[in-house]
């Protein structure tokens, strides 16, 4: 999931922390089933990069959701990924 902060956030970075943890409650209650396995801030055109496992796309979509509904957000990417073996795996009987 690449997120670019909300331009409010970016005037007040010193609020960063306290609204990454009430934004983080919010997605924790609303998609439980979702494992953030990183949370990296970027250079670059997006600021921050969560790396996260969910049963599908429609929770991805929901945490997505969420986080735009917290106003941290100016916009969030989702983008689908499989590992590089289980990408072998599909593919080695073509």
């Amino acid at each position: 999931m690449l997120i670019k902060m909300a331009p409010e956030l970016a005037k007040n970075i010193k609020s960063m922390e306290e609204i990454g943890k009430k934004v983080g409650a919010r997605y924790r209650e609303a998609c439980p089933e979702v494992n953030v396995r990183e949370h990296l801030a970027l250079l670059g055109p997006y600021d921050f990069m969560d790396i996260l496992e969910a049963p599908n796309e429609e929770t991805a979509f929901k945490m997505a959701s969420v986080i735009l509904a917290s106003g941290m957000a100016s916009s969030v990417e989702t983008w689908s990924a499989i590992s590089y073996q289980k990408l072998l795996e599909l593919t080695r009987n073509l």
